[in-house]
């Protein structure tokens, strides 16, 4: 009799061994589900607040610049981007006719047809061949740009002086360009999603000349 009743106490021990196991098992899985809907969740509304971001590079800094879409927030500092990026393409020149082409293809996604405009102008006047000719180098500092962002589209202003780099001088002239900038899509060959429009320059007249 003795050992029935120890035979029948191992195995209620056995089953109940097993109902706590199955009963861990269980209270696991529901664990793990738990946290799965949880990072689920989590990444969704993490992707969902970051999809309203937009990241701008500034070339002359190499920091990414946060905007958010529908704000106007950091619009006024796109627009400067992409005229100063602009004005860098167009008017920083290497002696090389083969790499100013190049610029010049990278400026028309930043402009309307004034740009080239402009290009074929000096390019009929041999302006790039005596640059090239001469291995003259070409450069723009700017020193201020006003930006009209109360109107569409925004009117601009870029002031600044440019400088022509020969062998025996150095030639500074006195730069004004101004135009209106327009909104279109973003691209990955124009990021601030803007458009120069009308782009003129208005003042390029020589201050002096400089003996290297």
């Amino acid at each position: 009799m003795g050992s029935f009743n120890n035979l029948v106490g191992y195995f209620g021990t056995i089953e109940q061994s097993f109902r706590k196991l199955r009963f861990f098992t269980i209270a696991a899985y529901g664990i793990a589900a738990v946290v799965a809907i949880g990072s689920l969740v989590y990444a969704s509304l993490y992707v969902a607040s970051h999809n309203d971001n937009i990241y701008v590079v500034d070339n002359s800094s190499g920091v990414a610049l946060a905007a958010t879409k529908g704000s106007e927030v950091d619009r006024p500092h796109e627009v400067e981007l992409h005229l100063t990026e602009f004005h860098r393409l167009m008017f920083n020149l290497p002696p090389s006719r083969a790499a100013i082409d190049i610029q010049m293809e990278s400026a028309y996604n930043l402009c309307d047809r004034s740009a080239f405009e402009y290009y074929n102008n000096l390019d009929e006047a041999g302006f790039y061949q005596k640059l090239e000719e001469a291995n003259a180098v070409q450069w723009l500092v700017m020193d201020s740009l006003k930006i009209d962002m109360n109107s569409y589209p925004y009117k601009e202003m870029y002031f600044g002086k440019k400088y022509i780099q020969r062998q025996s001088r150095i030639t500074k002239f006195d730069f004004v360009s101004t135009g209106q900038v327009v909104d279109v899509g973003r691209s990955s060959s124009n990021p601030h999603g803007l458009l120069l429009e009308k782009f003129r320059v208005i003042k390029d007249e020589r201050m002096e000349s400089i003996s290297r």
